[in-house]
């Protein structure tokens, strides 16, 4: 009996069998399950050699006590039969084919290291721990690692040219991923709320539908854009994103409700962002500090609605013709600008925004249009609406317009000024050839000189807040405009003709 177990014990070291460890060399494709034999209870499988998908079909369904699976000096072949594998009747080689490994218990897992393409779904549902993709990897399917609840890190490397659809999604623990490709795809990692650490491709040009939204771990990217063209559909929608810096990039598109509801604090966009989709900041809520993002000929609906924490001026360009639905709607920023082709403004647009102070249409054209209840909940009568001069009776006739503080643009209310303190304030336009000078105390005295200081007129103001003057300068030059206050202020203005 003692001869009869040492024999035994000779051969499991002689074939690489234990009870425990399997490793196999060469290894044709099919014959996985043969060679294995009676020892689909090991915990750890090594294979050099070549396999195909009837292979892995073994490894994934008979093999459930696998920690620990190592296919890294193994080739994929290719396959093609008349009982089909996982709905496929062929397999290229080199690709792992789709669901192959899907629910694979092996919580270590090295890929082959000639693989160039990873199918869909292929290792989906698997309880592997961290990832790492071979070089020679050029596509990987969509959802090839979703569900993986028990990864943690991952890395794709800048050699793969395209990735699936929801690669990670679902992958609840994945803390930390290095994601070189050109593009982030659709919910890449929707729903990886673990996820903090994110390194991005300088060279991304998309971030997909819906990719980190409900990423609630992810407060900033690492990465230095410089050509980002797209922001998807929800692509940081409830994510716990705070900042982004995007002013190098030539942004395009940002999608609907691309960051509503995120942590967001404070975003740069490039100076020009012809789309700006509907919701895309809606109810982020944190949102403190945002520049740039000009260029669009619309404020989608609801597009900024909810901005409660932002208190600055707001500006989104000079290119605007219609406003959304509830685009602002309970924002609080202090100023609005109005674009000069502004024409419509829809419905409860600028309602609950108790904060404002002021709307500002130096150059609007025209009385745009009104949805109902526009400034549902503001104060108007408090509220500054700054137009030009020859526009004013057409405001303060027209329904909803008529009920703010409308003043003229050009003087721009300056006797209002409650900030002025002992200081003169002074403000001019032309109307034709007249000269209007207005300023936030009586005025005595009113001068104006070319810039060589030739004097072109002078007028007592008498204690007048509004001076007018005839001033005969052609356009394209510069005045010099020189006033004394009744009560001895002095000031001076610079004006363009």
């Amino acid at each position: 009996m003692k001869y009869i177990a040492i024999l035994v014990a000779a051969l499991a070291v002689a074939t690489g069998v234990s009870a425990q460890q399997l490793s196999l060399d060469a290894v044709s494709p099919g014959t996985l399950e043969s060679r294995v034999g009676s020892n689909v209870s090991a915990t750890s499988l090594s294979v050099s050699g070549s396999l195909d998908v009837r292979d892995l079909d073994f490894i994934s369904s008979k093999m459930t006590s696998l920690t620990t699976l190592d296919l890294g000096n193994a080739s994929i072949a290719a396959f093609e039969g008349d009982r089909p594998m996982f709905s496929l009747s062929t397999c290229r080689a080199g690709e792992l084919p789709r669901m192959s490994l899907a629910g694979l218990k092996a919580t270590t897992v090295v890929l082959p290291s000639s693989l160039t393409s990873v199918g869909d779904g292929a290792l989906a549902g698997s309880a592997l721990t961290s990832l790492t993709i071979p070089s020679g990897v050029k596509n990987i399917g969509a959802g090839a690692f979703a569900s993986c609840t028990g990864l943690t890190k991952a890395t794709i490397p800048a050699t793969v040219a395209t990735v699936g659809a929801a690669v990670f999604e679902g992958c609840d623990k994945l803390a930390s991923v290095s994601f070189l490709a050109p593009e982030v795809p659709q919910r890449a990692f929707a729903g990886c709320a673990a996820l903090k650490n994110v390194i991005l491709g300088n060279g991304v040009t998309a971030i997909g539908d819906g990719a980190f939204a409900g990423c609630t771990g992810v407060t900033g990217l690492t990465f230095t854009p410089t050509a980002l063209r797209t922001i998807g559909d929800r692509a940081f929608a409830g994510s716990g994103i705070e900042s982004l810096d995007l002013t190098e990039c030539p942004l395009r598109t940002i999608g609907d409700w691309a960051f509503a509801g995120s942590a967001l604090k404070s975003l740069a966009m490039p100076a020009w962002v012809p789309a700006i989709g509907r919701g895309a900041f809606f109810d982020a809520s944190s949102l403190t500090s945002l520049s740039g993002g000009r260029g669009a000929t619309e404020v989608a609906d609801a597009t900024y609605k909810g901005l409660t924490a932002y208190e600055g001026a707001l500006n989104p360009g000079d290119d605007i013709v219609e406003i959304g639905r509830y685009a602002f709607a309970g924002a609080s920023m202090s100023e609005f600008h109005l674009s000069g082709s502004l024409d419509y403004i829809g419905d409860r647009a600028f309602s609950g925004c108790t904060a404002v102070k002021r709307f500002d249409g130096p150059t609007i054209a025209v009385v745009p249009e009104l949805g109902t209840e526009v400034w549902k909940g503001v104060d108007q009568p408090k509220v500054i609406l700054s137009v030009p001069g020859d526009l004013i009776e057409s405001f303060a006739a027209a329904d909803q317009w008529k009920e703010f503080r409308i003043v003229n643009s050009g003087l721009d209310d300056i006797a209002a000024d409650t900030d002025a303190g002992n200081r003169l304030l002074l403000k001019g336009h032309f109307e034709g050839s007249a000269l209007i000078v207005g300023a936030n105390v009586p005025l005595a005295e009113v001068r104006v000189f070319d810039i060589t200081g030739r004097r072109l007129a002078e007028a007592n103001a008498g204690g007048a807040l509004n001076v007018a003057l005839t001033v005969d300068v052609p356009r394209g030059n510069i005045i010099l405009v020189s006033a004394t206050a009744e009560g001895g202020l002095s000031g001076a203005l610079k004006i363009f003709r």
